[in-house]
């Protein structure tokens, strides 16, 4: 027997023995790179499953639910300065900052003839590449319309979007708007489309969304002669709408709110006009210059429908601008890598900022059914490790039965079985790692896309650093129980009787 064989000399027999025989080791090698392949890819599954469940729920006021989303104002209610902009942007893992996020939770009506089209605003700014079919805008009023290629709008019904005019409704007014591009959204991707489509559009377009979403979200009050009026958004009754054609300072009412005024007569009155959001108030005095009727209402206001916009009071464009703030007091942080949002967001908080993750503001549709799913994933992969350690075992077993008459001379010649048993381990070793660090090279080529592999990625990209290692610490246990099952099957019998049954 060999006592005095130094732990070296078994390293580099053991590394010897891995591959003398190629074709023996490229046997091996297959085997381990199946399994790391195996556990791998199947835990990435799980893992993205974990991501896309995690996003599935809703939020009643926040329809933007993308995960990498924060949501941030200043602790004391004050508006953001550039400053203040500037200092997020140079933190680490910030993708982009959307100043104005009122246009990320609320969406909008288009329709022409019998086509409707419902989805959320984006500046053009934010269009990644060129459209599919048509062209980029070159007027204000033009538009892209983005969505899915299967939709049926979008690929069966395109010369009714294509090149027409679509009225918003939401609006209040006859401003039509062009679509001259479609943009399609790859549904490989894990993305959103908030509302139906995604609709780019200019400041116009920008502008008229935010004016709109501002009223839906503030309370505007009237005072005349001492009685205040709510107004509602949505009616035309108090509706304060703005005008050309008024001059600043003035304001202009229907005749019938003559009754609302001392002696019937509201002319040169003074009426006050408030706007309250979440944030500020502003108020301006104006004095009531001019009444309508039917007969003069086109003339004096610009509007050509009488019967939808009786009842509202027109004030100058300027006037109207000074009631809302052009400030920004909450925005929106995007980041680049999800899995490090904690991090950003105890940045953000450095700032003085109160944030809310989007992530964690998610109603779940059933947490009920998500426990049941776990549960079914952690029975899944046991059995998954068992199957794939049995299979593994059983093939290798075959591939090593040519090692049987090798372990058998050597153990004639006086090596021990724990000798044995150590050269056995490293050469099993040896295989399963150069197949385990073989793939995650390929993974990492996948993830950094220098081999483009788009499922593959979609896929391995959830993986963390913590995971691989507890898949390689799996694959090493594996190689170890392997190697200890296959040792005790050639180990039980003496040297020379196993001699005797392989030759």
């Amino acid at each position: 027997e060999y006592k005095d064989i130094t732990v070296s000399n078994k390293l580099r027999l053991g590394i010897r023995n891995t591959f003398n025989i190629f074709t023996k080791f490229s046997l091996l090698f297959l085997v381990f790179l199946f399994l790391v392949a195996g556990f791998l890819l199947e835990y990435a599954s799980f893992k993205r499953a974990e991501y896309e469940e995690s996003i599935s729920g809703y939020n009643n006021f926040f329809t933007n639910t993308d995960d990498r989303r924060i949501i941030i104002k200043k602790d004391d209610k004050t508006y953001f300065t550039d400053d203040d902009y500037l200092k997020i942007e140079k933190l680490t893992n910030v993708d982009y900052i959307i100043k104005d996020d009122l246009l990320l939770d609320n969406s909008i009506s288009i329709h022409s003839g019998d086509t409707y089209l419902y989805g959320n605003v984006k500046s053009l700014d934010a269009l990644e590449g060129i459209v599919d079919v048509g062209e980029m805008p070159k007027e204000e009023n033009e538009i892209i319309i983005a969505g899915y290629k299967d939709d049926y709008y979008l690929s069966n019904q395109k010369e009714t979007i294509l090149n027409n005019n679509f009225l918003i409704s939401d609006f209040g007014d006859d401003t039509l708007f062009k679509v001259v591009g479609i943009k399609y959204i790859d549904e490989n991707l894990i993305v959103r489309v908030y509302g139906q489509y995604e609709i780019y559009g200019s400041d116009l377009l920008l502008n008229k969304t935010r004016e709109y979403t501002e009223k839906r979200i503030s309370v505007m009050k009237v005072n005349l002669e001492g009685k205040v009026y709510e107004t509602k958004f949505w009616g035309s009754f108090m509706n304060v709408t703005p005008s050309n054609l008024v001059n600043v300072g003035e304001a202009y009412i229907s005749r019938d709110y003559n009754g609302y005024c001392k002696n019937y007569n509201c002319l040169n009155k003074e009426i006050g006009i408030s706007n309250e959001s979440l944030y500020y108030i502003n108020d301006i005095n104006l004095k009531i210059t001019k009444t309508y009727t039917k007969n003069n209402f086109s003339s004096l206001t610009g509007d050509t429908n009488y019967e939808e916009n009786q009842g509202r009071i027109y004030i100058s464009n300027e006037d109207y601008n000074n009631l809302f703030q052009t400030n920004y007091y909450q925005s929106s942080v995007f980041v680049k890598d999800v899995e490090e949002i904690s991090e950003v967001n105890n940045n953000l908080k450095a700032l003085n900022l109160d944030t809310l993750l989007i992530k964690d503001a998610l109603i779940t549709y059933d947490e009920g059914a998500a426990q049941i799913i776990n549960i079914i994933k952690l029975i899944t992969t046991i059995i998954f490790v068992v199957v794939m350690f049995f299979i593994s075992y059983f093939i290798i077993k075959i591939i090593l039965k040519s090692r049987n008459i090798y372990f058998t001379i050597i153990r004639i010649l006086g090596v021990s079985k724990k000798v044995c048993k150590k050269l056995l381990d490293i050469e099993l070793f040896a295989v399963a790692n150069l197949a385990y660090f073989t793939f995650v090279l390929f993974v990492s080529l996948i993830r950094n896309n220098i081999i483009e592999v788009e499922f593959l990625y979609n896929t391995v990209k959830f993986l963390k650093i913590t995971d691989f290692i507890m898949i390689y610490l799996i694959i090493i246990l594996i190689t170890q129980l392997i190697s200890n099952k296959f040792a005790k099957s050639l180990f039980k019998k003496s040297a020379m009787k196993t001699f005797s049954e392989v030759v």
